[in-house]
């Protein structure tokens, strides 16, 4: 009886071992300095949709850097992370990789904060960035109503308002239009004050009401049908949109222009000159997309294929490396600054790139 003692404590403290193993097995989750992940792992840039952007994955006080790159958006905006993005991150546009708006380059900045619950595809737009600023459903809702665009619901936010449109030549109706009339239109205004962590907040520089104003202008049913009989050639919607992207562009630089020329506001009358200068830039810009598509006498041009090292050769080489050690200045990680040197046809030490050869360069720097 005495030899069985020892036994018996020791299988007892095996059974407590055992017991406590299997209460701490509750997943990962569970286990210190660890982050709950969600469905997400890829995710569509829109407004419309923004080709060969990345995102990156951030912590949702924006300190830390989770995901440094996803893959390049295609042609429908959509992108992916290699792993599920955490619940509260939030997935934001490299300002080095903004990629292609139309023919131009995205200048706005985008932001989703990912939830539980969030589905795998998760919209990024200019809606989503107000949200992710921190703006509730409600206000963004409220938003949007007292700027005279009502209707939209809480779905509208965070989906894709460019699902539906594409190639459609006929059959729509403004309902299906909201979504997409309220990202431009935010977008517009982000744009133009250069704020992209705007919150709602009334603006005395430019009237948000006339930015919504401008969106349902350009974006219209009507409108569509109007340029539609005018340029012929079975004009698709999103190609409308793409021409609307172009208005949006001219329209934000004249707005600039103003502001930076000492105008202190843009008044309703100034914005009404440019809506009107808009519809006509509209039907034009229409009619050059719908004839590049359809105009079989236009000859193919060859684009040569460049690489990003030869590039990076061929101007940059001579005062930089990207390393460290032989006495230049290393630009590793610095795609950002490209833009600030090169855009808008820019010459830096007797160099200049195109708006592609940027992207693509930045892209190298970063890695």
């Amino acid at each position: 009886m005495m030899k069985s003692k020892p036994s018996l404590w020791f299988l007892g403290l095996l059974l407590a071992g055992l017991l406590t193993g299997c209460g701490s097995s509750g997943g990962s989750s569970q286990i210190a300095g660890s982050e709950l992940t969600t469905a997400v792992s890829a995710g569509v840039a829109v407004d419309p949709y923004i080709v060969n952007a990345r995102f990156e994955e951030v912590s949702s006080d924006g300190a830390r850097i989770i995901q440094n790159s996803s893959t390049a958006s295609d042609s429908r905006g959509r992108f992916s992370f290699a792993n599920p993005v955490q619940e509260g991150s939030i997935i934001r546009l490299k300002s080095s990789s903004r990629g292609m708006h139309g023919n131009a380059p995205f200048e706005g900045m985008l932001k989703r904060q990912v939830l539980a619950g969030d589905e795998q595809d998760a919209v990024v737009s200019p809606l989503t960035t107000l949200l992710a600023n921190g703006m509730s459903e409600t206000e963004v809702i409220d938003l949007l109503e007292s700027a005279g665009l009502a209707g939209l619901t809480s779905a509208d936010l965070t989906s894709d308002p460019m699902r539906e449109l594409v190639g459609l030549t006929g059959g729509l109706n403004d309902t299906q239009l909201r979504g997409l009339k309220a990202n431009m239109a935010v977008n517009t205004l982000m744009l133009a004050l250069n704020d992209f962590d705007y919150i709602g907040e009334r603006q005395a520089k430019v009237n948000f009401a006339d930015c919504v104003a401008l969106s349902k202008d350009i974006m219209s049913v009507a409108r569509f049908q109007s340029i539609a009989a005018e340029v012929g050639g079975n004009l698709t919607f999103d190609e409308l949109a793409a021409a609307a992207v172009e208005v949006q562009r001219i329209v934000v630089s004249q707005i600039r222009q103003d502001l930076a020329a000492g105008r202190g506001e843009i008044t309703a009358d100034r914005f009404a000159q440019l809506r009107t200068g808009a519809i006509t830039e509209l039907v034009t810009i229409a009619h050059d997309i719908v004839v590049t598509r359809i105009d079989t006498n236009v000859p193919e041009v060859t684009v040569p294929v460049i690489n990003a090292a030869t590039l990076f050769s061929a101007n940059c080489s001579t005062c930089h490396n990207l390393g460290s050690g032989s006495g230049m200045m290393t630009l590793t990680g610095d795609g950002s600054r490209l833009s600030s040197k090169f855009a808008n046809d820019a010459s830096h030490n007797g160099n200049t790139l195109s708006a592609a050869n940027i992207l693509l360069l930045a892209d190298y720097l970063d890695g």
